[in-house]
């Protein structure tokens, strides 16, 4: 047995609300600048390792070894606070803060091959002065009016305009008992 299908809706689709600002740039220099940190680290480790190995325990080289894995952790930590800002764009600043802290610390580590660092600053500076662009609401029967829809007058609304008609959209008074547009009942 299938459910019964249900006609189309005589009115148009609700408008949706936009999708929620994202500071899309800082978060992709952060994250570039966290995958050139990374290789930096990466690269690092393996000099380190192929001069010497493990088994000195004095040799200058094994500082090339410990180096870089500073510089693997601090590449994992910008790639996981850049993705942070992309997730949680309401803490900007603090994620932004901490990108720019991790990138400035990857001079331990080659620098990040040098554009991670700048990538990293770049993009944790951005993130901290990045400012949402928010879109008006639309309000309907409550607040002032915001454009052109049925029953719109050009003027503020009154306080006793406060009913829809469910079927076409008019915004009529409050004592209507049939909206004068399409005849639809509208109850009590």
């Amino acid at each position: 047995m299938t459910a019964p299908a249900y006609p189309a809706p005589p009115y148009g689709s609700y408008p949706t609300a936009p999708p929620e600002p994202r500071p899309v740039t800082a978060f992709v220099l952060s994250l570039v600048g966290g995958i050139f940190i990374l290789l930096a680290g990466v690269s690092e480790v393996m000099i380190g390792y192929e001069f010497t190995g493990f088994d000195y325990p004095f040799d200058p080289f094994q500082w090339f070894t410990l180096f870089g894995l500073i510089g693997i952790t601090l590449g994992l930590l910008a790639i996981l606070f850049s993705v942070m800002l992309y997730l949680h764009p309401q803490h900007h600043v603090l994620f932004g803060v901490l990108i720019l802290v991790v990138s400035i610390s990857s001079v331990v580590s080659f620098w990040g091959y040098a554009i991670g660092l700048v990538l990293g600053i770049v993009g944790g500076a951005m993130a901290i002065a990045w400012t949402p662009v928010r879109w008006p609401m639309v309000t309907y029967g409550f607040g002032p009016p915001v454009g052109p829809y049925p029953g719109y007058s050009g003027g503020a609304f009154a306080p006793s305009m406060n009913r829809v008609c469910l079927k076409c959209g008019m915004v009529l008074a409050r004592e209507t008992k049939f909206c004068p547009h399409c005849g639809n009942p509208l109850g009590a």
